[in-house]
């Protein structure tokens, strides 16, 4: 999504691992929404996320790392921003 994109292929992907209405919801938010909304609603999600026990942060930490691993596109902006979340995490 960081290219502002939501291909076929990353569709299938996201629907496989989070389901078709979530897929659906998603298409429909980057339809209405500008990617700077997105982002700062990801980075609530974060700070909600900060107050979760240490077993649930690691078991984030760990599906963001599996998501990333997954990724086809590894570039210094995607890492950058994979290693902030996690850093947010901690």
């Amino acid at each position: 999504l960081a290219d502002k994109k939501f291909s076929k292929e990353e569709q299938e992907k996201f629907s496989k691992r989070f389901g078709d209405k979530a897929t659906v919801s998603i298409k429909s938010l980057l339809n209405i929404s500008k990617i700077s909304v997105i982002e700062k609603k990801v980075m609530e999600a974060y700070t909600v996320a900060s107050t979760l026990l240490k077993s649930e942060k690691e078991k984030i930490i760990s599906k963001l790392k599996e998501i990333y691993s997954e990724a086809d596109e590894h570039n210094n902006k995607s890492k950058e921003i994979i290693d902030k979340l996690i850093k947010l995490l901690k």
